[in-house]
């Protein structure tokens, strides 16, 4: 079963430590777990709940929704959240925590850094040569540190915080 938490992007949003096999977010833990709230005063006496599978039915349709929304590219997967006492479904955007015990979280919020900030296709194309751009390079002094692929709606290519349009990543590419 494949929920909107899964399909969530490493380093835009919370992280799930460990994988999708984890129970608890890292970065976000439950309420209750993070208030230490004992789960047996939760429940209140005399209060009738609600359907048991009616809820499972609810819930899962709106994942369904999202995960739809997220693979199909329209609108905004959100956050999952009721409150009874007003009536009202809250929306937000939960960000990761800096702090996380996850290397592999806090590497991947780095590399969101980094894509947010070139913004898409940020370098304009031109007709410099590769070998032009690479001397230019060597002159600023800019060491290949990484490459990385996003995959997601565009790709991009990052040499130490400059983002290089798709045109030149083919000769890039082929280059080495």
């Amino acid at each position: 079963m494949i929920t909107v938490e899964e399909l969530k992007d490493p380093g835009e949003h919370e992280c799930r430590g460990g994988g999708h096999q984890s129970v608890q977010p890292q970065c976000v833990p439950p309420l209750v777990v993070a208030s230490n709230i004992d789960e047996k005063t939760l429940k209140l006496e005399g209060v009738c709940a609600a359907s048991l599978p009616t809820t499972i039915g609810v819930v899962a349709g709106t994942l369904v929704q999202n995960v739809l929304k997220y693979l199909l590219g329209f609108g905004t997967a959100s956050y999952l959240g009721y409150n009874a006492m007003q009536d009202f479904f809250p929306t937000m955007v939960i960000k990761p925590n800096t702090q996380c015990d996850d290397r592999h979280c806090r590497k991947q919020q780095k590399e969101y850094k980094v894509e947010a900030a070139c913004g898409g296709e940020t370098v304009p194309k031109s007709e410099q040569s590769l070998e032009e751009l690479m001397a230019q390079m060597r002159k600023l002094d800019i060491q290949m540190e990484k490459m990385h692929w996003f995959l997601k709606q565009r790709h991009f290519f990052i040499i130490n915080k400059y983002c290089i349009s798709n045109a030149y990543l083919k000769d890039i590419l082929f280059s080495f």
